[in-house]
C-alpha cells in the first residue's frame, strides 16, 4: 500500500506545481474586480509588456475589455509565440463618398467634405484602472447654400394691353419670403466607448434605421468605438454645440478634479459626482459604486500625478442641460517598482442646476504612451 501511495503523492505534487506555474496570468487572477472581463490595466499587471495596440487586436467586439474567450485566445498566443491577428479594416474607411450637389461651386466644394475625426483608443483608463480615447470632437460642417427663387416682375403683370380700353384687374404676385440657408444634411459623429446605435439615435433625435441606412450597417450591434458615422439630420434634429473655451468655474472644476485624483483618499473626489453616473463600461451606477471603484484604483496605484497638457474644451450636449468637458492630461502612476505613464483624454458630462458642477458621465482613454 505504501509503495502505491508514494507515486500518487508525487504525481499530485507535480500536477499542483504545473497548475500553479501560470496561475498569476489566469483569467481569474487577471480579472481583479471580478466583473467577468479583463480591461487593459488589469492585463498589463499580468503581462507588463502588453501594449494598447496588441490588446485592441484581441478585443474583437471593440468593447474595451477582453471576455474569457478573448483572453484565452490572447494567452494561448502568448504561450505559443503566435503573432497577434491582423487589425481589421475600419468600417469608416468603407463608407461611400457623399454625392456632390448639382452645379457645385469649386471653392465651396473644396471645403464641403466632412473633416476626418481621429478615432479614440477604446480602453478604460486612469480613474478606474490605469489610463486607457476618446471621444473625439465632431468637426464643423459647413451649411449648404440655398438660393431664394426669383420673383416675377409685378409691373409687367399689372400692365394693360395697349389696344384694350377695358380695365384689367391687378395680377401682381407677392414676393415669396426669403428662405433661410438650410443646415447640413448630415454630420460626422465618432462612436464613443459605451455607445450604441440606439443611444446615438436618441442623442441626435433621429431613428436607428436612418443611421443604419446612411452608413450601410447590417447589424445594429456591430459598432465600434472610434468608428465615424454619418448622422442624417432633418428638421428638429439635434445638432452638435460649438466647442468653447472653459469658463473660470469650469477651469477650477477640472483642476480640482485632478488635484483630488492625486490625493491619498478618494473621499473629496467623490463630492464632485452626482448620485447616479454613467461610468465607463459599467453604465449608469450609483455613487457608492463610484466610491468602491476609486478606492480599488487608489490602492492599486498609491502614487498618482496628473497635469493638464492642453486647454479643456467645453461643449453643450445637444438636447440636454449637460455640458461636456474634454480634458487632455499627462499622467504618471506608481506602485513600488511598477509604474505607468503617458497622455490621456478625460471626457466628462456635468450638470450644474444652479450649484457647482456634478459629474453625470465619465470616460477616458490613453492617447499616447512613452
Amino acid at each position: 500500500m505504501t509503495k502505491i501511495m508514494i507515486p500518487v503523492a508525487m504525481f499530485l505534487a507535480l500536477l499542483t506545481m504545473g497548475c500553479g506555474k501560470d496561475d498569476s496570468k489566469s483569467f481569474g487572477r487577471a480579472d481583479l474586480n471580478k466583473d467577468g472581463k479583463v480591461i487593459f490595466e488589469e492585463g498589463v499587471i499580468a503581462y507588463p509588456d502588453l501594449t494598447v495596440e496588441e490588446f485592441r487586436l484581441y478585443d474583437k467586439d471593440g468593447g474595451g475589455a477582453l471576455s474569457g474567450e478573448e483572453y484565452a485566445v490572447f494567452t494561448a498566443a502568448r504561450k505559443s509565440g503566435t503573432p497577434p491577428p491582423a487589425k481589421p479594416q475600419p468600417v469608416a474607411e468603407q463608407a461611400a463618398a457623399p454625392v456632390a450637389p448639382p452645379q457645385p461651386d469649386p471653392a465651396a466644394t473644396a471645403q464641403s467634405g466632412s473633416p476626418q475625426v481621429p478615432s479614440a483608443a477604446a480602453l478604460a483608463p486612469l480613474p478606474t484602472d490605469a489610463p486607457g480615447a476618446p471621444g473625439a470632437l465632431q468637426g464643423q460642417i459647413p451649411a449648404n447654400t440655398v438660393t431664394a427663387p426669383s420673383v416675377p416682375d409685378a409691373t409687367a403683370a399689372n400692365a394693360s394691353p395697349p389696344t384694350q380700353s377695358i380695365e384689367v384687374a391687378s395680377t401682381a404676385i407677392s414676393p415669396e419670403p426669403e428662405k433661410k440657408p438650410a443646415g447640413p444634411s448630415t454630420i460626422s459623429y465618432t462612436v464613443q466607448r459605451g455607445d450604441s446605435l440606439n443611444k446615438i439615435a436618441r442623442k441626435f433625435k433621429v431613428s436607428v434605421k436612418d443611421i443604419m441606412t446612411k452608413n450601410k450597417i447590417d447589424n445594429p450591434d456591430k459598432v465600434a468605438a472610434g468608428q465615424v458615422l454619418d448622422i442624417p439630420l432633418h428638421e428638429g434634429a439635434a445638432q452638435p454645440g460649438a466647442a468653447n473655451g472653459p469658463t473660470p468655474d469650469m477651469t477650477a472644476f477640472v483642476e480640482g478634479f485632478f488635484a483630488k485624483s492625486s490625493a491619498a483618499a478618494p473621499d473629496e473626489l467623490l463630492a464632485l459626482y452626482a448620485d447616479e453616473v454613467d461610468f465607463y463600461k459599467k453604465g449608469v451606477v450609483k455613487k457608492d459604486f463610484v466610491l468602491e471603484d476609486k478606492v480599488r484604483y487608489f490602492e492599486r496605484w498609491p502614487a498618482r500625478a496628473y497635469t493638464l497638457s492642453g486647454t479643456p474644451k467645453v461643449t453643450p450636449v445637444p438636447g440636454t442641460k449637460r455640458t461636456r468637458i474634454d480634458a487632455p492630461v499627462r499622467y504618471q502612476v506608481k506602485n513600488g517598482d511598477k509604474s505607468a505613464s503617458g497622455e490621456a483624454l478625460f471626457v466628462f458630462e456635468v450638470v450644474t442646476d444652479g450649484a457647482s458642477p456634478r459629474i453625470v458621465f465619465e470616460d477616458s482613454s490613453v492617447t499616447a504612451r512613452p
